[in-house]
């Protein structure tokens, strides 16, 4: 499936959701989907800036106290990029922030990466690949690839404050977008505005939807499409990755692959197996309210 336009939409009901979008593999914006968030309205970076002033990360092989990285975030220009502050998980960071994005959205629902896993290795490996994670940048920075979510996960992504432009293409796109070969959820080419057509002829033909996400609305990208985006503005958004009946076939086969002959046949009926496990949750679950 293709897409050179994405529909923003309010008042979507769980069941349209579900079926429209998720079923289908087709994105959508949602609009109102966070309605009610404390986060809406409140984060901004003067926010980040006066309450975490003194919080330090490491940012692009630098470290930063919070607040001057802010700073750096409201003077960026796309001639002069400040760093991007990028896939930082919220709840290790900013616990005290976890308040501000409840309840949680239906649309997220269900999400099979959330729940228990005896085996350790997949108890890390989904449930830290659907943590939510925070991401703050300024003007003409971008996410550093073009890609599709690993392991055919599901993506949210939220918009809190201000501006960022998106560039969306289905996978059938994938044909024009050069995938690396041995990571073949990213594209070599990585600054999409500045391709060399010499050397990757083909991406001339891909066609992306191109939009802009603004502040208060979601982005529901689904499994193995590519995605990537320029801030327009200074930002703060999240992510959120889900996986379910929907796409777990996908992710099964991705996560076995990875594995050696004998692993991955293990891998395989333990992943077969959780999912009939949870297949029998979700049928005797309460299902989201529309």
């Amino acid at each position: 499936m293709s897409a050179t336009h994405i529909e923003k939409r309010g008042g979507v009901t769980y069941r349209e959701f579900y079926n429209d979008y998720v079923l289908a593999n087709r994105p959508v914006v949602l609009t109102d989907a966070l309605a009610g968030w404390p986060a809406l309205g409140k984060w901004s970076p003067e926010f980040f800036a006066e309450h975490y002033a003194h919080k330090e990360f490491e940012i692009d092989d630098k470290k930063w106290m919070l607040g001057d990285f802010i700073r750096a975030v409201i003077a960026s220009d796309p001639a002069n990029p400040a760093p991007y502050l990028r896939n930082k998980v919220l709840r290790e960071h900013f616990p005290d922030l976890w308040s501000d994005i409840r309840p949680e959205t239906k649309f997220f629902q269900p999400n099979w990466m959330t729940r228990p896993f005896g085996n350790a290795v997949y108890r890390e490996l989904f449930h830290r690949g659907c943590a939510i994670e925070i991401y703050i940048g300024g003007n003409g920075r971008g996410f550093p690839v073009l890609h599709w979510d690993g392991y055919h996960t599901h993506a949210f992504l939220m918009q809190f404050s201000g501006r960022k432009e998106f560039f969306v293409y289905g996978p059938d796109q994938t044909q024009f977008l050069y995938p690396r070969e041995d990571c073949p959820n990213i594209s070599l080419c990585a600054d999409i505005k500045n391709v060399d057509l010499e050397k990757y002829p083909l991406f001339a033909k891909a066609k992306p939807a191109v939009f802009v996400l603004e502040p208060g609305e979601t982005l529901f990208i689904p499994s193995g499409w590519w995605h990537t985006t320029q801030m327009l503005s200074p930002s703060i958004s999240l992510s959120c990755n889900v996986g379910n009946a929907s796409n777990w076939a996908d992710m099964r086969r991705d996560v076995t692959n990875k594995g050696k002959a004998l692993n991955r046949l293990k891998a395989s009926l333990y992943l077969r197996a959780k999912e009939l496990q949870f297949r029998v949750q979700d049928a005797f679950s309460v299902a989201p309210r529309d």
